[in-house]
């Protein structure tokens, strides 16, 4: 609204502010000009009738209708349903149980013990970008830790979206912390071999246990959750064929893995595929560290798919068909990666690994 400032003399309240309401003149005096102006300030907070004048002032131009416009705001930027956040993390939590142990823990872990505890006095709606800054901040600053963190708000707040207990989602706003390249770890091929060799010639049938597990991830690159839950009925041996279903893949797509190098093949060849395949991440991962130090090989994590993707893209000068395997999300990331970490040399050598003649098992592969 637009005030005019006057001064009326012969009046014990000469200072006086006019303005129009509907085309009609009002006025109001006052005794000092100080009082005038400092009431003409206050009426942008404090005077309702005004207010919605202003608010009329600006429509008006626009052809627009000021209760529309205040309706289309509120169901924009506010839900249509309110939700504690102990409530909204219990439900999200409930459709997360059937995916591994793993995610399930660390997704849980961080959203009861870190996220709600901070904002158990509000509703999702009320939670904006600003404060999940400072709260993510305050929990680290290690680029990585970060990243994961704001990946576990991302999924909450997208799940609230879609229960609209929430109008956006917040995360969207917060960048990721500068990282600097982390140079790519892995086994030379000798480490490989000594491990798959340790495995195939242990008579604990425990560690034996291993060997195609660990075959599976040294040269078709399968994650190790994944890895787990695999059985011999995914395998074709003689059409050197895996299908992966999507109830056990990451991304939850069913995956075919097909134009893996020979020596996969040669190492499972060895393997009874009446016996049972997969086994539990505990399991795994105590053997796995009797079988790496019995070796003398140095743990490194995910050490054996960070190889198969680091030798096979070196091998084939080709980071599509490498993505293409794994599965990886962008071959452009990949090709950034793992290129030029291995030597060629290396990348031959380490897929002509395969079985020494000596303490050999003949296998019975599809039934026979």
């Amino acid at each position: 609204m637009n005030f005019k400032k006057h001064r009326r003399e012969g009046r014990n309240k000469p200072w006086e502010a006019r303005w129009y309401v509907d085309r009609k003149l009002k006025s109001r005096f006052f005794a000092t000009r100080q009082e005038r102006d400092r009431w003409i300030d206050e009426q942008g907070a404090t005077d309702d009738l005004d207010r919605w004048q202003k608010i009329k002032d600006l429509c008006e131009p626009l052809s627009l209708d000021p209760l529309q416009v205040v309706q289309t705001f509120i169901t924009t930027n506010y839900p249509t349903h309110s939700i504690s956040v102990q409530e909204a993390v219990e439900s999200l939590l409930e459709t997360k149980q059937h995916r591994d142990k793993s995610y399930y823990t660390h997704l849980s872990g961080f959203l009861k013990k870190k996220f709600e505890p901070a904002f158990s006095y509000l509703a999702p709606y009320q939670i904006d970008a600003d404060q999940l800054r400072s709260f993510l901040n305050g929990l680290t600053t290690h680029p990585v830790t970060f990243r994961n963190y704001r990946s576990y708000l991302r999924i909450f707040f997208l799940y609230c979206k879609q229960r609209k207990w929430v109008v956006n989602n917040p995360v969207k706003e917060i960048a990721l912390l500068d990282q600097p390249p982390e140079e790519i770890k892995f086994h030379k091929p000798g480490e490989v071999r000594a491990l798959l060799e340790f495995c195939k010639n242990a008579t604990n049938p425990n560690y034996r246990a291993m060997l195609p597990l660990l075959a599976l991830k040294a040269f078709a690159g399968i994650r190790s959750e994944t890895v787990f839950k695999m059985d011999w009925s995914m395998i074709d041996i003689d059409r050197q064929e895996i299908v992966i279903p999507a109830a056990i893949m990451k991304k939850r797509r069913k995956h075919i893995m097909q134009g893996l190098e020979p020596n996969l093949w040669e190492w499972l060849k060895l393997e009874d595929t009446r016996k049972d395949l997969g086994m539990s991440d505990r399991t795994f991962r105590y053997r796995k560290r009797y079988v790496l130090d019995a070796c003398g090989v140095d743990n490194i994590k995910n050490g054996l798919r960070h190889s198969f993707a680091t030798y096979h893209v070196t091998l084939h000068q080709s980071a599509d068909k490498t993505a293409l395997l794994m599965p990886h999300r962008s071959a452009t990331e990949l090709w950034e990666h793992y290129y030029g970490a291995g030597r060629s040399a290396d990348a031959e050598e380490y897929f002509e690994i395969v079985p020494s003649c000596g303490s050999c098992n003949i296998n019975q592969h599809n039934g026979g």
